[in-house]
């Protein structure tokens, strides 16, 4: 470890609190991978908020509570401080629509362990659920020919049409008359795109059989796509709270939300000694 480092290269140690070498084996794997994404994050923030006369004191939040920045060296804690922040809401049950993804966390719950894209962790956080539905899935004909969104979203890498980039209509395409309205995106959106999406969805409905035409069809799409959403969402415990960009475009259709689920299916999954 002494000679590499010596000679520049970045070393990831094994030193982490665990009886168990495979996960030791996972967490160095994410912390080498993120390490470099971490360190470009730091540098934009502390490029962003210094000035000549004075640079603000920054702290990250972390398992360990708020931590100076030149001392968050932990990429996979650091990258975090969005699931140790939940865990200060005063609210049981959160849905967040946040811009790429699309959860249910509940700050009161506890959850020890992370499902990792390299396998299960021990890292502490509140309890949080990824939705199925999620805004750049696709749109696709399913086996009854009629217009249905992906299983798997497909990201930002291409991305949706609306970002110039992406061939496949997505969910996010779907609103694009609102989101080009937000000062915060209209950088990264392609205003010509808007063209390309109605061609697309002219496209999909002649292809279909929705032949209701271009303007009706993305309507229905929008409201399909809400009504698998709130599907999804877990009514308990206590009432539901929405945070999130999505939740600024589509809160009309979380007014006034109600239990989607019959009261057949809720005695079901609830236990028929529960007050439905």
């Amino acid at each position: 470890k002494n000679i590499l480092a010596e000679n520049g290269f970045e070393v990831h140690s094994a030193d982490y609190d665990s009886d168990f070498s495979l996960e030791k084996n996972r967490r160095l794997s994410l912390s080498a991978a993120l390490n470099g994404t971490w360190e470009d994050y730091r540098q934009d923030l502390l490029t962003a908020v210094q000035s000549e006369d004075h640079t603000p004191e920054i702290f990250v939040l972390s398992s360990k509570g708020y931590l100076p920045l030149a001392d968050s060296k932990d990429a996979v804690d650091g990258m975090a401080s969005l699931d140790h922040l939940w865990s200060f809401a005063p609210h049981e049950n959160i849905v967040y629509l946040g811009l790429e993804t699309f959860q249910q966390i509940f700050p009161q719950k506890s959850s020890q362990f992370w499902q990792s894209p390299w396998g299960r962790l021990y890292r502490p956080q509140c309890e949080k659920r990824i939705f199925s539905t999620q805004p750049t899935q696709s749109l696709q004909l399913n086996l009854w020919n009629e217009l249905d969104f992906s299983v798997a979203p497909e990201g930002f890498e291409p991305g949706p049409v609306a970002l110039g980039r992406g061939q496949k209509l997505t969910v996010f395409d779907l609103y694009f008359d609102e989101v080009i309205q937000r000062e915060d995106l209209k950088d990264w959106l392609t205003p010509t795109a808007q063209t390309k999406i109605r061609s697309g969805l002219s496209a999909l409905s002649k292809n279909s059989r929705n032949h209701i035409g271009e303007a009706a069809l993305q309507n229905q799409l929008r409201e399909h796509f809400v009504q698998r959403l709130q599907f999804e969402i877990d009514p308990t415990p206590g009432p539901v709270h929405f945070y999130g960009f999505w939740n600024q475009i589509m809160a009309s259709s979380f007014k006034g939300f109600k239990n989607p689920r019959s009261v057949s299916e809720m005695a079901a999954r609830l236990g028929m000694g529960q007050d439905l």
